[in-house]
């Protein structure tokens, strides 16, 4: 019986920018789109965490005269104590809906989307740094130290590829963290783990996009396979002959797309009532573990040890896989109430 495998061989770029001759790649866009979705996914999202919170804070404030002239006309005492921050104070002590607060003062109180939008802006900057960032560390000290220990330079040159996805997730963590830190002066109900649940539902579809990208550049390959759903790459990454192979970037593009439908309807339907930490938990978890599996299914690049049967990912895949699991335990077994942690 013949099989007749699906040959794969697209143009890793996409067009190039006139007059300066300099290529787009398909995995740049595919990249960058990744992080446009994942910002308009965003703002219902931070939308309806401030509308839960009902507070307003200093970044709010778009006209302080407006305010301060409106505030006779409604319900809110105004303090002896006149200084921005008590007039803050005393508008959230009334309990008033947020959404009722911006017409009560028409462009005086920002909307809370205007506020999402200014939240996001700043996200993305961390988010991107991060992100960038981590994965070249990750792909230097993970998987390339000995190389990059003698040619320092080459770190900056990322142009040449080189990224991890570990990496790249650790830095992420770390730039949330940073954020948090900075909004927290503005909101600090919102805790680090309610953050990490919803920037992770983005950023599992991210993840889609961005093994997509690895597919139009042909790298990272999948190991030989008989199986009819088989690709020949027409020019492999790694110089390799071209042979069927487990379509890899492809199982993971899709197992990350299905993790972000799920948890996007996790967090819809039973998201006010979880635990902060669960979501994040149950993408962590189920992330890495279809990291471990997937390695196998990948071409030999890097172990630990030279003879091990573990690939390198799955060695660093298995402490986010217990991070997730104990995230899962914390947010079952922590017994605050998310509306007294949200309102502290």
């Amino acid at each position: 019986m013949t099989i007749g495998w699906f040959f794969w061989d697209p143009p890793r770029e996409a067009f190039s920018i006139p007059y300066f001759n300099h290529p787009i790649v398909w995995y740049g866009i595919l990249f960058v789109l990744g992080f446009i979705f994942g910002y308009y996914i965003l703002i219902p999202m931070f939308s309806h965490t401030l509308r839960r919170i009902n507070q307003i804070a200093s970044c709010d404030i778009l006209d302080w005269d407006a305010l301060i002239r409106n505030i006779p006309n409604t319900s809110i005492h105004l303090p002896k104590d006149s200084s921005k921050q008590a007039i803050i104070d005393a508008i959230n002590q009334s309990n008033i809906a947020r959404d009722q607060l911006t017409t009560l003062f028409p462009g005086a109180i920002a909307t809370v989307r205007q506020t999402a939008f200014f939240l996001i802006d700043r996200l993305c900057w961390y988010f991107v740094a991060g992100t960038i960032i981590g994965a070249r560390l990750g792909y230097v000290f993970f998987y390339d130290w000995a190389h990059f220990q003698a040619n320092p330079l080459l770190i900056f040159k990322t142009w040449e590829g080189g990224l991890a996805s570990h990496g790249a997730i650790i830095g992420l963590l770390i730039a949330l963290f940073l954020y948090r830190w900075r909004i927290s002066r503005w909101y600090p109900a919102i805790g680090f783990l309610q953050l990490l649940d919803i920037c992770c539902i983005p950023a599992a579809l991210a993840g889609f996009f961005i093994r997509i990208g690895n597919l139009m550049n042909q790298e990272i390959l999948g190991t030989p396979t008989t199986l009819p759903w088989g690709v020949v790459f027409g020019h492999p990454a790694d110089g390799s002959a071209p042979q069927p192979r487990h379509p890899v970037q492809l199982y993971e593009g899709l197992a990350y797309l299905f993790l972000f439908v799920l948890l996007m309807w996790v967090w819809k339907t039973r998201g006010d009532r979880l635990k902060p930490g669960r979501i994040s938990g149950i993408m962590i978890t189920l992330v890495f573990a279809a990291r471990f599996v997937l390695e196998f299914f990948k071409a030999q690049q890097e172990s630990v040890i030279g003879d091990s049967a573990l690939q390198m990912g799955q060695y660093l895949s298995i402490p986010f896989i217990i991070v997730g699991l104990y995230l899962i335990f914390y947010s079952r077994n922590n017994k605050k109430e998310i509306d007294k942690q949200l309102n502290k």
